[in-house]
């Protein structure tokens, strides 16, 4: 994916450049977050996965994954802290909702 420049683009658009790429047979690392539903918009809800290969030269996005075996690490979190933006540009931002969650769950895959 290029760097973005002004004015960003939303999301959605982003996403339809973003690079795909399918690794089979390789070893690596899932990390990533569950979010709860009331968390759409800040962040994804439901599960988030990113994956990291062994030899740490590639990755990104998890948007399919078949594990054959693995060791899995949980967290609890059970509060977070948000701090937004005071510039002018972001307080004058139109964060209409209409479509949110078809848009991200679009974008994210």
């Amino acid at each position: 994916m290029q760097q973005q420049k002004k004015p960003y683009p939303p999301l959605t658009d982003a996403a339809k450049h973003q690079a795909v790429k399918t690794f089979r047979d390789v070893q690596g690392t899932l990390a990533g977050f569950r979010s709860p539903p009331y968390a759409q918009g800040i962040g994804v809800a439901g599960l988030h996965l990113h994956f990291l290969r062994e030899d740490e030269q590639a990755g990104g996005h998890a948007l399919n994954y078949h594990i054959r075996s693995g060791r899995i690490q949980l967290a609890g979190l059970h509060g977070f802290h948000v701090e937004l933006p005071t510039s002018a540009a972001f307080l004058k931002a139109n964060f209409e909702k209409s479509g949110l969650d078809d848009k991200i769950k679009s974008s994210e895959g």
